[in-house]
């Protein structure tokens, strides 16, 4: 039996059914939601980085691992935990090719060398916490096959 392919279409579905049975839209309506997950190719900043949220790492278009970024982090970086998360645990700084911040380039770490890309949805200050929600319910219905720590 061939297991089918984790696809980020299948995360972006999954975010949806999140949000209609945790965000009430007709109380928030001046909060702004992302509308999509985010693709980053690894070069200048990672989208939604200086939010908390959760993060698809891919390889080769499948989703193999779906992480949280909410750190709050302090002083110029309050709230940057997916941009603090992916920098610490995903990615390092390609040191052998000179450039500005924006168009930094970036590799996988060693764990990570198939990544070929990565997504990411950030939530607005002050809904952080529901990155924590947003990656357990992800890894329970899709089950990523690098997310060793199961939620049910």
């Amino acid at each position: 039996m061939e297991s089918t392919r984790l696809t980020v279409n299948n995360v972006e579905e999954k975010t949806k059914e999140f949000l209609k049975l945790h965000w009430r839209t007709e109380l928030l309506e001046s909060v702004e939601l992302p509308e999509a997950w985010a693709a980053y190719n690894l070069k200048g900043a990672v989208p939604y980085g200086d939010r908390q949220g959760c993060y698809a790492l891919v390889e080769d278009d499948q989703v193999v691992y779906i992480g949280l970024g909410a750190s709050r982090g302090g002083g110029l970086y309050s709230e940057h935990g997916l941009g603090a998360r992916l920098n610490s645990h995903v990615l390092k700084w390609d040191r052998s090719i000179a450039s500005d911040i924006e168009s930094r380039v970036y590799l996988p770490q060693d764990r990570w060398t198939n990544i070929t890309e990565i997504f990411t949805y950030g939530f607005p200050s002050g809904y952080g916490y529901l990155a924590c929600s947003l990656e357990a319910y992800l890894i329970s219905k899709l089950d990523p096959p690098e997310n060793v720590a199961k939620t049910s």
